[in-house]
């Protein structure tokens, strides 16, 4: 089902795959494989474990995930264990994001600290808002760090908010922002805003957000 899931995704002109997964090892590592197998060298492939592992397991997983190309791997380690995530990530030949370990500030510059990732998740929706979601890009930057913009299950509104981050902050090098296809109808509560082709979010050259009506 995920093989099938991740074909159809790139059919409809998504480049970059992010799979679930810190639950059984093994069938992971077999899961990303046949993903791989499935959709091909071009398609950039991403693992979110969601604190799903043990220090020992995740190195074991990613070592033998070296063998699909993966571009990063997400909180691999329960959000508390700085100290674990660091081990992983300066031990890990993939890229190590923190995502649940960080929702302030203040766990943002612990993080940095510790060299515990070498890439950040901000959500507005986690750290509180545009400005610190800003003030984590700023600490990340200090410490050579990227980050990646992310959501939950946001609306369009949301979506636009955190989109004008991603715009804002050189160091911000990637989106994770597609919650709003999930909704029945992704339009429900505004009207105008971003434009979506294929994988490619196009902001509004209108004031604020660009969306010309709301409704609540």
């Amino acid at each position: 089902n995920m093989v099938k899931e991740a074909l159809e995704r790139v059919g409809e002109g998504f480049r970059i795959l992010k799979i679930k997964c810190g639950i059984e090892p093994e069938k992971d590592i077999e899961v990303l494989k046949q993903i791989r197998k499935a959709v091909g060298d071009e398609i950039d492939l991403r693992i979110d474990a969601n604190q799903g592992y043990d220090k020992e397991t995740a190195l074991y997983v990613l070592n033998e995930m070296t063998k699909v190309n993966l571009t990063e791997a997400e909180q691999p380690l329960p959000f508390w264990d700085v100290h674990g995530m660091a081990e992983v990530s300066q031990a890990s030949p993939i890229p190590v994001m923190a995502d649940e370990s960080v929702h302030t500030p203040v766990q943002a510059q612990i993080a940095c600290e510790h060299d515990a990732c070498k890439i950040i998740n901000i959500k507005l929706m986690k750290c509180g808002g545009i400005y610190p979601a800003l003030q984590i890009a700023d600490i990340a930057k200090k410490y050579g760090k990227p980050c990646l913009v992310g959501c939950f299950s946001e609306s369009k509104l949301a979506i636009s908010a955190a989109a004008a981050v991603v715009l804002a902050k050189e160091n911000v090098e990637s989106a994770d922002l597609d919650s709003f296809f999930s909704f029945t109808n992704p339009e429900v509560g505004v009207t105008g805003g971003f434009k979506v082709e294929k994988d490619i979010i196009t902001m509004s050259d209108k004031p604020g957000y660009g969306f010309d009506d709301y409704e609540f």
